[in-house]
């Protein structure tokens, strides 16, 4: 067996294990991401051909990517450290396309939700008020037109996804497309 097909092997069981705990418990342990970082970072230290150097660039790539949506309330820390995972095992060069795979599921997936809800009135309410605001807020303290705080992921009754399934697919698909 060629020994870089371990690292897409190794990315999808963990995607899948952070799939089903994020389904089960809406938690993605940081055994499966932070483990799976130093997995991907060891692989790529072990395997001829392969830049360790490309896998940290690749984590800290989507690391960067993510965390302002974690800052803004939109992302979860499970979902940051799981992106950061998924670059080191993808690299720089694949980084872009899951990126972009893993927005459009996500946002399919944030579509589906709202729509089921009947909440979008609510969420374009507060999207527009996130965008009125834009730039006089810090990242944890936006405000509404009328001073409203804007929704998060802590707001209770707000809407949630297990964007695990998001990062799956644009992983999968950064991978083999």
């Amino acid at each position: 067996m060629n020994p870089i097909l371990f690292l897409p092997v190794a990315m999808l069981a963990l995607l899948g294990v952070a799939v089903f705990t994020d389904l089960t418990t809406r938690r993605i342990p940081n055994a499966v991401s932070v483990g799976g970082l130093a997995l991907a970072m060891t692989l790529r230290w072990m395997i001829p051909d392969v830049s360790l150097v490309d896998g940290v660039l690749a984590a800290g790539a989507a690391f960067a990517f993510a965390i302002p949506f974690f800052l803004m309330g939109g992302l979860g820390g499970g979902d940051v450290k799981l992106m950061a995972m998924a670059g080191a095992f993808l690299g720089l060069d694949r980084l872009p396309l899951a990126a972009l795979l893993m927005a459009g599921v996500g946002a399919g997936m944030a579509i589906v939700a709202i729509l089921q809800r009947r909440q979008v009135r609510s969420v374009a309410t507060n999207l527009f008020n996130f965008f009125a605001t834009f730039g006089r807020g810090s990242f944890t303290g936006w405000r509404g037109a009328e001073g409203a705080a804007v929704l998060h992921l802590e707001t209770p009754g707000a809407i949630t996804l297990p964007y695990a399934v998001a990062i799956a697919a644009g992983g999968l698909g950064g991978w083999f497309l």
